[in-house]
């Protein structure tokens, strides 16, 4: 029987009865989730530069909480490694070492305090990150298009080892700080981006050539991660359902579908459906790309596994997810930028007072 850390009832909420599709629970592996909604980790850079968690942090995570009225709501991914060459933003929170437990066990409660499901996800910017060291690592070194990015270093076979590790035991101290969901975050251009890729993932080893062997190392971190996670806390992945990298030989979006199969294979309870890279000569999630452009992909992706499909982009209005729920072509609706606009959204959805959302 499925879990449920908090009960809700949205029969007295006027945006239920609008949206009903939006709020009716969801089971994430052996976890029951009161509604559709997810506050998806998103970086705010509100953390020391040394990794620690801040006040400011915390209460940025308490307001969040409190907007998803019930749903997932997931801290910034965390970095994990002491080198930080995986480290993409100056304020983002570190998780290699235990001293990081207390101050993210902090965020774990301040959701909680708000009657939400509190998200943990692991972080590694690969050929992005590196904010504040020379070199960032990656499967292959293949030289950066954009040249903000830093030069990229190839990982020794050992190397991959190190970093499936890391994100082991990184799970483990989330699963310490008191989180009830565990993502792992293989989007945009970030290290397990990398592996999968054609295009940054030249390797003749086990961890490259086709696509199995590029998803080989994503395999190994989500099947380590389950194992620390054991049957109770849900392990997702956010991946790429199509790369827009096709100028560059990058993944074709058959190959990306094949990925979300393997995931779900590896024993992954849920995909966030996502697209393209930083390197993308597309633009995806800026103001001249309508909203629900990219919704056929939640479907595409629906129909090749059978694990609960959420996704974000340019879906920043309760109406078009609350339809493609309830026609089953989508099962959860991530939001990011609509949440940092406005962070109680979603509550303000819930209680028919939509006009006074900050969009």
């Amino acid at each position: 029987m499925a879990k449920t850390l908090f009960e809700w009832d949205y029969s007295d909420y006027p945006g239920a009865k609008t949206y009903p599709h939006l709020f009716k629970p969801i089971q994430i592996g052996n976890l029951m989730i009161p509604n559709r909604i997810k506050y998806a980790a998103t970086e705010d850079n509100l953390n020391g530069h040394d990794g620690f968690v801040t006040d400011a942090g915390v209460e940025y995570m308490r307001q969040r909480a409190i907007g998803v009225v019930g749903g997932m709501c997931f801290m910034q991914g965390v970095y994990l490694d002491e080198k930080r060459q995986g480290q993409g933003y100056v304020g983002q929170a570190a998780c290699w070492d235990d001293k990081f437990i207390p101050g993210l066990k902090r965020i774990a409660d301040a959701i909680h305090e708000g009657k939400a499901v509190a998200g943990f996800q692991l972080m590694d910017c690969g050929r992005v990150g590196a904010v504040e060291v020379d070199y960032c690592h990656g499967p292959s070194a293949v030289p950066q298009r954009l040249r903000i990015f830093k030069p990229v270093q190839e990982m020794s076979k050992a190397d991959v080892k190190t970093m499936i590790q890391q994100h082991v035991d990184a799970a483990r101290r989330g699963i310490e700080a008191g989180f009830d969901v565990m993502e792992i975050s293989g989007i945009v251009g970030y290290l397990i981006s990398n592996f999968i890729s054609t295009y940054t993932n030249r390797r003749t080893d086990e961890y490259g050539g086709d696509i199995r062997g590029r998803m080989q190392a994503v395999v190994e971190i989500i099947q380590g991660v389950k194992d620390v996670c054991g049957p109770d806390i849900p392990v997702g992945i956010r991946l790429c359902s199509e790369e827009l990298l096709d100028d560059v030989r990058g993944n074709t979006p058959e190959e990306s579908m094949e990925t979300y199969k393997l995931a779900e294979e590896a024993g992954a309870d849920y995909i966030s459906c996502t697209l393209g890279w930083q390197e993308s000569i597309y633009p995806v999630i800026s103001r001249d790309i309508p909203m629900g452009n990219w919704i056929h992909l939640a479907k595409r992706a629906k129909e090749h596994v059978n694990i609960p499909i959420q996704m974000a982009y340019r879906l920043f209005k309760p109406g078009l997810p609350n339809e493609k729920i309830g026609a089953g072509e989508l099962d959860q609706w991530e939001i990011c930028r609509s949440m940092i606009a406005d962070p109680h959204m979603p509550k303000k959805v819930a209680e028919g007072r939509e006009a006074e959302i900050r969009h």
